[in-house]
């Protein structure tokens, strides 16, 4: 293991390590080391203090020779690689972020899950293929005595805890991590109940399209509760992700227009006075119920021309969907009409008439836009006196029409032809016609 200077990747091996094995129990064999095995060959550079020959990952060759000279100045030799391997040691951040925990009322004293910072130790991110312990001491860190349990109760605040991590493969340790245990005032989100009054609104901006605008800051005066505002910030987010970072806060939580319906916001209460920020979430949702949507057209009903007593009635409908889920409230000339709750009202009289349209379910009403006039109208009044004809005998004659009576705005027609707004027509041949007279 890469123990003497970490990261330059060199060692100090004890070449002769293995001398017992090579030798097998022969005790004539001894042993010489070279670099390359064209120096164990020519006898050249040899190592001459194989107990600290400091290398990289490599190999050096070793010459097994037997003392029984066969003949002066010769002996009998074989050559044995040794291969040299430097594992690195695992690589861990140059700095653990403190692990912080938030507690309301504290007492500097909490449990640490331990484990939680393993990935965060591991300058890859990904703690696989390592084992990770904890310390109270570096020398139990170096040695790997005393490991602490997962779950951690502080001794102190602020507490360094020292980190051991060990190569799985290689069995290669580092054990220079560190990290701060911290226990800091926590704060408290209070829950603002669903019933809130202002959470649920009816559409009356004017539009009428589920958008409306709200301001949030009385719920965050609910969140926070009797917190002191000097210490503690309120702030408001459209995600939970936001608001647990504590990024893209609402720029203007006192006008604050809906982007969906519903939608949860959610309200974040910080310790300012803390080095973390501790924070906590309450979420709420804004609702925006539409108002019922009403069209009233005006109408007519026919009376008697000359006594004016209506010959029908006429049937007022609101026009809106599922009128079951709705309660009703009809107006004529302004006056609540008792007993007219259904979804349409029947009556011959004229007049202006209106309706309070409620939702049932949500409460919300709209009283129809504009109201409806209904008008009186009448067939016209026309004798035989009142149809004057011009150029008798001839064959372009003109006859004028002239109504004495009726309320209407009326319209002729000679024969089949169309209808006309005048009351006269000429060039009419010879004969005789049928002149009707409508409203």
């Amino acid at each position: 293991c890469d123990n003497t200077n970490p990261g330059d990747n060199e060692e100090a091996f004890d070449l002769t390590t293995y001398e017992d094995i090579i030798r097998n129990n022969d005790p004539d064999i001894t042993f010489a080391y070279f670099p390359t095995q064209a120096d164990a060959i020519a006898g050249t550079n040899q190592i001459m203090i194989p107990t600290a020959y400091v290398s990289a990952t490599g190999s050096v060759w070793v010459m097994a020779m037997n003392q029984q000279q066969p003949t002066p100045g010769t002996f009998c030799y074989t050559l044995v690689e040794q291969l040299l391997q430097v594992n690195p040691l695992p690589q861990v951040v140059a700095f653990v972020p403190d692990y912080v925990i938030c507690e309301p009322n504290t007492d500097n004293i909490a449990t640490f899950t331990l484990n939680t910072l393993n990935d965060q130790v591991m300058e890859s991110g990904d703690a696989t293929g390592f084992t990770i312990s904890y310390y109270e001491t570096q020398a139990d860190a170096d040695t790997g005595t005393n490991a602490l349990a997962n779950s951690y109760t502080n001794t102190s605040n602020p507490q360094t805890i020292y980190i051991r991590v060990v190569d799985n493969q290689t069995g290669c340790v580092n054990s220079v991590a560190t990290v701060n245990l911290v226990v800091e005032e926590g704060a408290i989100a209070n829950p603002v109940p669903a019933d809130t009054a202002g959470l649920t609104v009816c559409d009356e901006d004017g539009t009428n399209d589920g958008y409306t605008q709200f301001d949030l800051t009385p719920y965050g005066t609910i969140a926070l509760g009797t917190q002191s505002p000097t210490d503690y910030a309120v702030s408001y987010y459209e995600t939970q992700a936001d608001a647990l970072a504590g990024t893209n806060a609402i720029a203007s939580p006192e006008n604050y227009t809906n982007t969906t319906n519903p939608q949860e916001i959610w309200i974040r209460v910080t310790n300012t006075t803390t080095v973390s920020q501790c924070a906590a979430l309450s979420p709420i949702v804004l609702t925006v119920n539409q108002l019922p949507e009403v069209t009233l057209n005006d109408g007519f009903i026919c009376v008697d021309p000359v006594t004016l007593t209506p010959l029908g009635t006429y049937t007022i409908d609101t026009n809106i969907a599922n009128p079951e889920l709705y309660s009703y409230v009809w107006y004529y000339n302004g006056t609540e009409i008792l007993g007219a709750m259904d979804s349409s009202y029947t009556t011959s009289d004229a007049g202006t008439y209106e309706v309070m349209v409620t939702n049932i379910a949500t409460g919300c009403s709209m009283l129809s836009p504009s109201s409806m006039t209904l008008t009186n109208t009448s067939a016209a009044i026309v004798t035989e006196a009142d149809v004057v004809v011009s150029g008798a005998f001839s064959q372009n004659q003109t006859i004028t029409v002239n109504v004495t009576g009726g309320l209407g705005d009326y319209e002729y027609q000679l024969d089949n032809g169309p209808f006309q707004d005048s009351n006269v027509f000429t060039d009419v041949s010879a004969g005789s016609h049928t002149i009707t007279v409508r409203d």
